[in-house]
This record gives C-alpha cells, structure tokens and sequence, in this order.
C-alpha cells in the first residue's frame, strides 16, 4: 500500500472469503467441463458447435476452464482472502490505491432495506464496474451510513463524483 495514505482515515472495509460451498461447487462443475473438453480434443470428437468443430477450440475450452477450476479449488482449499478498503483517499484494493479522482461513480447493487448488497466503482463512464464482495455481505444499512459519511467529506472536493444510487445487478 502506499506510504502517504492515511490509515486513520480509513472509512470501511471488507474482506472476501473464497472458502464457501458455492466455490467449492462452481469449481467441481468447471472441472468437469473442462474433462468433456479434453475428451473432445483428444478423441476429435468436436462438441455439437458445428461451425467451431476442431480440435483447436476444443483445446482451448479445456485450458480455460481448467484454469479457473483450479483457481477456484486451490481458493477454496487455502481459504483466500481478497480485502479492499474505502478511504478519504480512495478505495484501496489488492495494495493497490485508486483515488476518488479517478473514480466517476460508487454505488450498490440492491435495493434500500437489502440485506445483502454489492458495492461497486467505475473509474470511467463506460466500461465495467469494480466489485467490492464481503463475506459477510454488506447491507444497505452499512452502505447507507458509508454513503453519509463520504457526502460530507468527498463531495465538495470531487463534484464529478456520483454517490449512492442502487441498480439491479445484470445477470
């Protein structure tokens, strides 16, 4: 992390367990998909994917997805812990800082009243949001008060800056 940030300053945060029976069974399923691949490219069967029947695709389906089975296995097995911080600084994830400067937007999945919602950031307009998952997951409630307390210190200095609205996450 960087040296400068003020940890006394830090406003919430949160840690993601990968240990959960949900890893445990998306990595097996992936695993097993990954079995039907290489069947596939070893055999030259091609899957029902007519116009993408050769060995090469099979191939690479196979190294994909073994990929993240194990990841997911390994994850599960050695409890890994991803932990991400909000500051007045920014939002600091994996050591990494990214100041409210670049940040256009923090926001929830969920609803008002949810027990469990997911907070996100886009450091740009368009693009793809950066989730901040929390075992356990954080409420609106929790989110509310964050959203308080970051109004009153973010806003005057980042006018740029959306705060607080909730969307449905896209499935």
């Amino acid at each position: 992390m960087p040296e400068t940030l003020d940890y006394s300053r830090q406003l919430y945060s949160g840690e993601y367990r990968f240990r959960s029976i949900k890893t445990i069974v998306t990595g097996f399923a992936v695993g097993l998909m990954s079995f039907v691949f290489a069947y596939a490219a070893v055999t030259g069967s091609p899957l029902s994917i007519a116009f993408l029947s050769f060995r090469l695709f099979d191939v690479i389906l196979f190294i994909i997805t073994a990929g993240a089975a194990a990841f997911m296995l390994f994850s599960a097995v050695t409890d890994h812990r991803q932990y991400f911080t909000i500051h007045t600084e920014g939002i600091v994830i994996h050591g990494k800082l990214t100041s409210w400067s670049q940040i256009v937007q923090f926001a929830a999945y969920g609803s008002l009243g949810c027990s469990r919602i997911i907070m996100f950031f886009r450091r740009g307009k368009f693009g793809p949001p950066t989730k901040l998952l929390a075992t356990p997951p954080t409420t609106s409630r929790e989110y509310e008060q964050l959203l308080t307390t970051l109004r009153k210190t973010l806003s005057p200095q980042y006018p740029h800056l959306q705060l607080g609205e909730y969307f449905t996450e896209p499935s």
